[in-house]
């Protein structure tokens, strides 16, 4: 939720904001103050537990719905501000409609493959080698280094000029349409997450093998999209419904699968194979049954 309200806040006025690429950093350098201030917020918000509980018959909607706000309250204004930075970036690198076309595509791909690496190094080194509060402070330090690198950084003219907006607003189809592929891919990820622990495990390490899996293959398929539209001669409506029907068929097809992993992964333990080659299998399970949806 916060997000996709950051991204539609910043998006809305985007074409509004003289320095895109400046505002930009500061974005980035925003996350990185709250990524210092966090270790703080935890155990304010850990200590009100008790007293939500004490002297109280607590049902278990409102257990959840008090776990929720805590979760929201946490999270939400980084997330804003995280969702406003990818429209700013688009902003300064799509000067024509040709642009949009190649180069949206390319900065979404190359941000979800950073999403990738990030999920990856936070859970097999930098949580393990300098512990949460280290892994806070590189954060910090990576975003410090995204603000002061933008400071020297100028948009071209051409990516201020303001758009028409009869121009840039999309048709309500498709935006439905981006919507419900959105409640798809989210109801999808929570259903691997759920049956996968039952597969490879419920360890840190299992679900960082699966959530990398899944922006991983996010991200090549985002890459991949303008090169298969150009050489099929697609528009993009055509190339989305194609995309939205073989997610669905291969969801189907490696159903069968899910019931095969747990017998094999057993196998694999009597050999005692080690830390790194059990991984691998990890990945390579991820891989077998959500890489291609």
């Amino acid at each position: 939720a916060g997000l996709a309200l950051g991204s539609w806040l910043i998006g809305r006025y985007s074409d509004r904001i003289r320095d895109s690429i400046r505002l930009y950093g500061k974005l980035e350098l925003l996350v990185g103050l709250y990524a210092l201030a966090a270790p703080l917020l935890y155990p304010m918000f850990s200590r009100t537990f008790p007293l939500f509980l004490a002297g109280r018959n607590v049902s278990p909607l409102a257990l959840y719905a008090y776990r929720y706000s805590v979760a929201t309250l946490v999270v939400i204004v980084p997330a804003i501000v995280m969702g406003g930075t990818l429209p700013l970036l688009a902003r300064a690198l799509v000067l024509t409609k040709e642009g949009l076309r190649t180069r949206l595509g390319a900065l979404y791909a190359i941000n979800t493959l950073g999403a990738t690496t990030g999920a990856l190094v936070a859970t097999y080194f930098t949580n393990y080698f300098i512990g949460l509060q280290g892994s806070l402070a590189l954060v910090f330090v990576m975003n410090v280094y995204i603000f002061v690198a933008t400071r020297s950084m100028r948009v071209p003219v051409e990516a201020n000029v303001r758009p028409n907006r009869s121009e840039t607003a999309g048709p309500i189809g498709l935006l439905l349409l981006a919507f419900f592929t959105g409640i798809a891919t989210f109801i999808l990820e929570n259903i691997w997450t759920h049956t996968l622990a039952a597969v490879i495990g419920m360890s840190v390490y299992a679900f960082g093998a699966m959530l990398g899996t899944l922006l991983f293959g996010i991200g090549i398929g985002a890459a991949l999209l303008e090169r298969v539209r150009a050489r099929l001669r697609l528009n993009a409506t055509a190339l989305l419904s194609i995309a939205v029907v073989l997610e669905g068929l291969l969801v189907v097809v490696t159903l069968p699968v899910w019931d095969k992993i747990p017998t094999l992964l057993p196998l694999l333990g009597y050999l005692n194979p080690g830390f790194v080659i059990g991984e691998l299998a990890r990945f390579v399970c991820c891989g077998v049954l959500i890489l291609g949806p």
